[in-house]
């Protein structure tokens, strides 16, 4: 990469490279989708700003599967919150007219309304303690709408505008 690449200019410039190597040739077009709007609540945004610097340079966002648990944390903008929170046919797209970045925790049980079609009807969240800020408790851990609405935000279903990339034809790379 050229150490002199603005972030804008990087997709541009990886964009290139599977073109000249592989003689590809593609276009765009413009859909509406179904899929997810990330706005915030009612109560408004429950986290907190912070300036890129203050983020642990290792690893300044991250997000997985552990002991059943899905998580999302560090630093991150809303733009990059909802691309971690899109999956499989499922895109988010960020709503909130929130600009900067935020430390971001949220944990959830990914198997809860894993197809994403309604908000958690289950059981509550059990009372917060002083060893248990979040009130998670040893048992339980909330379904993605409940963590969310817990920092402030929420999916709405939506048909939504992407961009689509169509790749129109592609030839076997020449050898280096």
């Amino acid at each position: 990469m050229v150490p002199s690449a603005t972030s804008d200019q990087i997709p541009f410039m990886l964009q290139a490279l599977p073109a000249e190597r592989f003689h590809l040739k593609f276009h765009s077009i413009h859909k509406q989708i179904s899929g997810w709007a990330l706005a915030l609540t009612k109560d408004g945004l429950h986290l907190e700003s912070r300036r890129w610097e203050e983020a642990n340079p290792v690893g300044r966002r991250r997000g997985g599967v552990s002991a059943g648990r899905a998580y999302i944390e560090g630093v991150a903008g809303m733009d990059d919150l909802a691309r971690m929170l899109s999956f499989k046919d499922h895109t988010v797209v960020d709503f909130t007219g929130q600009s900067g970045l935020f430390d971001v925790h949220l944990q959830w049980e990914p198997y809860q309304n894993s197809a994403m079609t309604l908000p958690d009807a289950g059981p509550s969240s059990p009372a917060t303690t002083a060893s248990d800020p979040a009130g998670f408790g040893n048992m339980y851990c909330p379904s993605l709408f409940k963590a969310l609405d817990r920092a402030g935000l929420k999916l709405e279903a939506r048909k939504i505008r992407m961009e689509i990339l169509v790749i129109d034809s592609a030839e076997k790379p020449a050898d280096n």
